[in-house]
């Protein structure tokens, strides 16, 4: 080790060169190697925390379409939403989202109504997330919204199906 000052030699005990100069340490490869192992198994250890959580949030959160699919609505108890309308709609597809009215679950599905051939979209929403339970919130057809007894009728047509 050399005195950052003057320059000269010094030994490794020696804290104050002869020119006056305070001596410090100097890190050596092997103490920065050992730096490198530490820090490279801290990251790792960071890194492996960070997935472990985003997999136990992804696992643990509720499927909120699963949810809705296996649910049943109380006027027609015995079919499962799912069942009915998978039964009854074509290319069903099923979305979850988060809105400003709450958790909602949005299926779009191509039916039969007053003889043409629409898209008809159902949301329903959560009034209770915790509890698992829900509503139907509103239906479309062709992107125009339809009236509860409209709604009900569609209903009674998918569930008779």
């Amino acid at each position: 080790m050399k005195c950052n000052n003057c320059g000269r030699e010094l030994q490794d005990n020696m804290t104050v060169c002869s020119c006056g100069a305070q001596v410090y340490a100097q890190p050596t490869e092997k103490n920065d190697s050992k730096k490198k192992k530490i820090i490279g198994i801290v990251i790792g250890a960071v890194c492996a925390i960070a997935i472990a959580v985003v997999v136990f949030v992804f696992l643990s959160s509720p499927d909120y379409v699963e949810t809705v699919k296996t649910g049943e609505l109380k006027a027609y108890p015995g079919e499962t939403i799912g069942e009915a309308f998978e039964d009854f709609f074509s290319n069903g597809e099923w979305e979850e989202f988060e809105s400003s009215k709450g958790m909602v679950v949005q299926f779009t599905g191509g039916c039969t109504y007053y003889d043409e051939e629409v898209e008809c979209v159902v949301q329903f929403l959560f009034t209770d997330k915790d509890e698992g339970e829900f509503e139907v919130y509103t239906v479309e057809i062709d992107g125009e919204p339809i009236s509860e007894l409209e709604i009900v009728g569609m209903l009674d047509a998918v569930y008779e199906e």
